[in-house]
């Protein structure tokens, strides 16, 4: 039974076809292997059109447009291969079913929306791919701190070497709560007099400002003088050394090494290699006028630097560039996340239909909107908390309630509308069940750490270190799936089995 009449399908494509056909028909209905070649070509095909699109990484981002046009795409592919996935179901029709023809639908369901779906990812993954063949991360570290550098010393006459103070005084909880009720006889004049003398910080502020400050003298315990210095950052990119072993230069440190005493730089040399890297690194379309002429002394010198070398071109080239190449580094969980929640939604959905009637899966569905709608009334009337804890605990009220209702499957003798309407909800529930109980568990643990905080004076103590929920949720996310493939094997597919084969009421 060739498949002649599919295009582009190779002739080893279409004797495994006729062979799952023949072997395999839990298989062979999925059409895991016409979907996954399918999606190779349309993928080659935006991963060649991207490769071309995105020339220079300094541009600005296109990407937003691909990815639109990879939706439709991938929308199409989708609604092509529900066709024909709806047009034979071994399942449904009693056909050649073994035990784990069930988890082996599952999974192949999983593999063809996975792959249907990442193709929305290519041009963001195929932009980072060409910024990192274009510049290396190193390199732009490198350029960053030259720029900035180089800039200071040819322009050491108009910068700003003057570091700024700010005496700051340590107060406590109970201090800051005291002045606020405190009465007092002196005229405003004086009050203003005495607070002017220091700004007042707390204990959050004050290692805020320790972690940050350039430069602090410590006059008491309780007494410091912070200073900050001038800017001297003229091109900048906050995370551009986050993955490289050479950091960026701070403006204190470019003060320390360059500007601490006056320097004698050779000026030819240094602007001609200035202006090589202020075009090398412009992006298209934003460079200052080049006839522009500076006549206000009044000006910032950081804006008078950047406009005299064109190096806000350049600031926004390396800006775009390391936006780019990091991209999949910085977002690369959530796109990884986007792919599987997508999946495991429209592949749920995609099972349980396949495996229930057309009435009861779509009275599934208007059962979940009206539950939905009731719950977040009852959470209007009676409050939700307020982290949300009380949506949670309907969660696994209404999953265990459906599991209950779906195990009496086993025992009766007729094929009820809402026994599959339960085993419906249940099954679509089970993978995201552990992410629940995680999250009831999280908020509990936050209410106890708030219970357990000690009162003294008007002063509050609490843990040196909130509840760390990452691994938690991580641990949820992992076991959710290995739950539900334990359910489906040994629970889901059985039930599905019998309610399938009673008759009707």
């Amino acid at each position: 039974m060739a498949t002649f009449n599919r295009p582009l399908v190779p002739s080893f494509l279409q004797k495994l076809d006729d062979m799952l056909l023949r072997n395999y028909p839990a298989i062979w209905q999925t059409r895991a292997h016409l979907v996954l070649y399918y999606s190779v070509l349309v993928a080659a095909a935006i991963f060649g059109l991207s490769f071309i699109s995105y020339g220079n990484a300094k541009d600005d981002s296109s990407v937003t447009g691909m990815v639109t046009f990879t939706i439709l795409i991938s929308l199409l592919g989708l609604v092509i291969w529900v066709i024909y996935l709806l047009r034979f179901n071994v399942f449904k029709r009693f056909g050649q079913w073994r035990s784990t023809d069930s988890l082996l639908a599952y999974f192949f369901f999983t593999l063809c929306v996975a792959a249907i779906i990442s193709i929305c990812f290519i041009p963001s993954a195929v932009q980072t791919m060409r910024a990192n063949q274009q510049y290396g991360n190193e390199e732009v570290v490198q350029d960053i701190n030259e720029i900035n550098r180089t800039a200071c010393l040819l322009e050491y006459d108009i910068l700003d070497l003057a570091w700024r103070p700010d005496t700051c005084r340590l107060i406590s909880k109970w201090e800051e709560n005291a002045v606020r009720v405190t009465v007092v006889d002196t005229t405003a004049e004086e009050i203003i007099k005495k607070e002017n003398n220091y700004t007042k910080i707390d204990t959050n502020d004050y290692r805020r400002r320790m972690s940050e400050t350039d430069s602090v003298v410590k006059l008491t315990d309780s007494l410091f003088i912070f200073y900050s210095v001038p800017d001297y950052l003229f091109v900048n990119s906050y995370n551009a050394d986050e993955y490289t072993r050479e950091k960026l230069l701070s403006s204190a440190q470019i003060y320390r090494t360059y500007l601490k005493t006056r320097p004698n730089p050779d000026r030819a040399v240094l602007l001609a290699r200035l202006q090589a890297l202020a075009s090398k690194w412009a992006a298209p379309g934003h460079s200052y006028n080049d006839n522009y002429t500076i006549t206000s002394m009044e000006e910032n010198y950081t804006v008078r630097i950047r406009k005299k070398y064109q190096l806000g071109a350049a600031d926004y080239g390396i800006e775009n560039v390391v936006d780019k190449k990091y991209e999949w580094k910085n977002d690369g969980g959530a796109y990884y996340r986007l792919i599987w929640y997508f999946t495991l939604t429209i592949t749920l959905l995609l099972f349980i239909y396949r495996h229930s009637t057309t009435r009861t899966f779509f009275l599934s569905i208007l059962t979940a909107v009206l539950l939905s709608i009731l719950t977040g009334l009852m959470m209007l009337g009676g409050g939700g908390g307020s982290n949300g804890e009380s949506f949670y605990i309907f969660l696994v009220f209404y999953y265990l309630l459906f599991g209950v209702i779906s195990l009496v499957i086993f025992t009766s003798r007729s094929r009820s509308v809402t026994q599959g309407i339960a085993l419906n909800l249940f099954t679509f529930l089970t993978p995201f069940m552990p992410l629940v109980i995680a999250s009831v568990y999280v908020i509990s643990k936050r209410y106890a750490y708030l219970r357990n905080r000690t009162i003294e004076g008007s002063v509050y103590y609490g843990m040196p270190e909130d509840f760390d929920s990452g691994p938690v949720y991580q641990l949820a996310e992992l076991a959710g799936p290995v739950l539900f493939i334990i359910l489906l094997q040994f629970l889901i597919r059985k039930l599905y089995r019998k309610w399938q084969a009673a008759p009707e009421q």
